[in-house]
């Protein structure tokens, strides 16, 4: 909760400043931005800002502010929720070395990969959805 605001403010500064939100820009307040993007969704659909941010945004900034509330709301508390070599991780050049890594694709190789115990990864699987992956 505590690195909500700052995310959706991080958030905010990168999505006003690319060269697609032109007309955006214009249109609404960067403290509405910030708003919209860190406010819980029952307050969110209760305010006005949710109609000021939505009206001036074309269909590439509602895709970026839809995937941003995405983000901050379920991928990343899920991801800082993990621990290092614990539940994931990169695997070390000793582990790539051995016999069963071998053949792996490499996205196993430059990738984080599952682990099933501390120190001790999954030895086939990887992580399925893009989105965590990416956030690993």
């Amino acid at each position: 909760k505590n690195l909500l605001r700052p995310l959706a403010d991080w958030l905010a500064c990168w999505i006003v400043t690319r060269t697609e939100a032109k007309k955006f820009r214009e249109g609404v307040e960067y403290s509405d931005v910030c708003e919209f993007l860190s406010m819980d969704l029952s307050d969110l659909l209760k305010s006005d800002v949710k109609s000021k941010v939505e009206s001036k945004a074309d269909n590439t900034i509602g895709k970026l502010l839809c995937l941003g509330r995405e983000w901050l709301f379920q991928l990343v508390p899920h991801v800082i929720s993990k621990v290092n070599r614990v539940q994931y991780g990169l695997l070390t050049q000793q582990e790539l070395a051995l016999v069963e890594n071998q053949k792996a694709p490499s996205s196993r190789r430059l990738l984080a990969v599952p682990f099933v115990a501390k120190d001790k990864p999954s030895p086939a699987a990887e992580f399925a959805q893009p989105d965590v992956l990416i956030g690993f």
